[in-house]
């Protein structure tokens, strides 16, 4: 989780004027990452305990024991969730779109902030270092796909299931398909919502409040997604799922940044660059 930490650095200092959030909630997220990196402990315990699959393919290697399938069929089953995951976030994009999410670039009134926010430095250097941007984003993709899988898969799942638990009179072994859903929908909200606070910044124009709007952000139905294929099939999947999804994302914002700026649409470069809201 360290390690993936450290990889996204280089494009979250890239995007430190873009995605700098003044919500006062954005001053506990770190300190929620924290804790929840020390509690992996404890979620490994629940994990046993419970029966979620954790790291399947790491455990048996460290038990030196056969694998359970091959690694190359977490691949074509991980595209296929993040093809599933496409197109509900799709759904959520336009209620959050008509919610009154606008980035500052397409918001009415707000033209001489926004230009002002995307003239700065994370875009200028993006059009004329695609191949920087590019590798910086191939970092945070893999990053990514390391810590927040750890975080939010391995840790939050098994946490939000003990607490479920918690509250219920005969809690069953392994967990009812209630239960499993509840904390699945759980973990998703708690993955999308950071997303959402720390673009506060780029998506000013919200009509619901943010915890509300937080149900239709994109990440809270992809955390949905990669929370059944983590029931499914592990964390080992979920890694990279997630790793792949955020790489798709990267290379395709690089190659619409490079071929306007190639036509020279610096207006539409700003646009295009201002998805990163919703991203």
């Amino acid at each position: 989780m360290i390690v993936g930490e450290a990889l996204k650095i280089p494009l979250g200092v890239w995007f430190r004027t873009f995605f700098r959030s003044e919500h006062v909630a954005a001053r506990s997220l770190l300190a929620c990452e924290i804790v929840l990196l020390c509690m992996v402990p404890f979620a490994l315990r629940l994990n046993r305990e419970i029966g979620l699959p954790g790291a399947p393919f790491l455990r048996a290697r460290l038990a030196r024991q056969k694998a359970p399938g091959r690694f190359r069929g977490l691949i074509a089953v991980a595209l296929l969730y993040d093809l599933a995951s496409l197109g509900i976030e799709a759904v959520a994009l336009v209620l959050l779109v008509l919610s009154g999410a606008r980035p500052l670039a397409t918001t009415a009134g707000a033209t001489h902030t926004g230009s002002h926010l995307l003239r700065s430095d994370p875009f200028i250097p993006m059009e004329q270092h695609v191949g920087r941007f590019a590798v910086a984003g191939i970092l945070a993709a893999l990053g990514a796909g390391l810590s927040e899988e750890i975080i939010f898969r391995l840790s939050a799942f098994a946490i939000f299931i003990w607490l479920i638990r918690t509250v219920q009179p005969k809690p069953s072994i392994p967990p009812s398909k209630t239960t499993l859903w509840c904390a699945t929908l759980l973990q998703g909200y708690a993955f999308g919502l950071p997303h959402l606070i720390l673009r506060s910044k780029a998506l000013p124009k919200l009509r619901l409040p943010i915890w509300i709007a937080g149900l239709m952000a994109p990440q809270t139905w992809a955390g949905v997604v990669l929370g059944r294929l983590y029931l499914k099939r592990g964390l080992e999947a979920t890694m990279i799922a997630h790793a792949m999804m955020d790489l798709g994302m990267f290379l395709f914002l690089t190659i619409i940044v490079h071929l306007l700026h190639q036509f020279h649409v610096a207006q539409e470069i700003s646009h295009g660059a201002a998805l990163l809201g919703y991203l």
